[in-house]
């Protein structure tokens, strides 16, 4: 078995590829609430710690105490001011900031000072049309940034490990035979295949 990391200057590529991309900034939140769903097992009433999803996946280490978090997602032009987020993220999931973008795609419902979270029927669909404008997204540039910090040990580690993980992480499961995957192909196109060792460092 080996382990290998994705080369840093491939994750810089994959971040300015993905700033390029019209892409809204509550993706990462409509990720975070997927990632939720995943380890909970259902899709309705969920409770979200969108800090955790920020802090495991988007806080870069010596990064400002006051904007602590990549931006990955943008809908405007990438710029150097625009590359950071802020450490205020109950600002940026407010409800009135949900109402605007995520709340097509989910439903909220306040109790008491907690919100709970669930997907309205066929989400990949609206999160397509809502947040990524028709588009889909690259997914080897995602897990590229995603888990910068992560290796993978395997027989013979390719960037398809990386997207496994995120499909497991994020529950996107293959489409059975004879099915198709429609909620990973409405969101993501995965060329992995044709990504080579060149992406990875291996560890001693």
């Amino acid at each position: 078995m080996a382990g290998a990391v994705i080369k840093a200057a491939m994750v810089v590529e994959s971040l300015k590829r993905l700033r390029s991309q019209w892409i809204h900034p509550h993706f990462a939140g409509y990720l975070c609430l997927k990632r939720t769903a995943t380890r909970d097992g259902r899709t309705t009433n969920l409770r979200s710690d969108f800090r955790d999803f920020h802090e495991t996946f988007l806080r870069v280490p010596g990064a400002s105490t006051q904007k602590p978090y990549l931006r990955p997602f943008l809908d405007e032009a990438p710029s150097p001011a625009s590359l950071w987020l802020n450490r205020n993220l109950a600002g940026s999931y407010a409800p009135s900031s949900i109402r605007r973008t995520l709340s097509q795609v989910i439903a909220v419902t306040r109790k008491g000072s907690l919100s709970n979270y669930s997907f309205r029927d066929r989400h990949w669909i609206l999160a397509r049309t809502h947040l990524l404008r028709g588009k889909t997204i690259p997914v080897i540039d995602l897990v590229a940034v995603l888990y910068r910090e992560y290796a993978v040990v395997s027989e013979e580690p390719s960037m398809a490990d990386w997207v496994t993980v995120f499909r497991e992480e994020f529950g996107y499961p293959p489409a059975p035979p004879g099915r198709t995957d429609e909620e990973f192909s409405s969101l993501y196109y995965d060329d992995s295949s044709n990504i080579g060792v060149e992406w990875l460092e291996r560890l001693a």
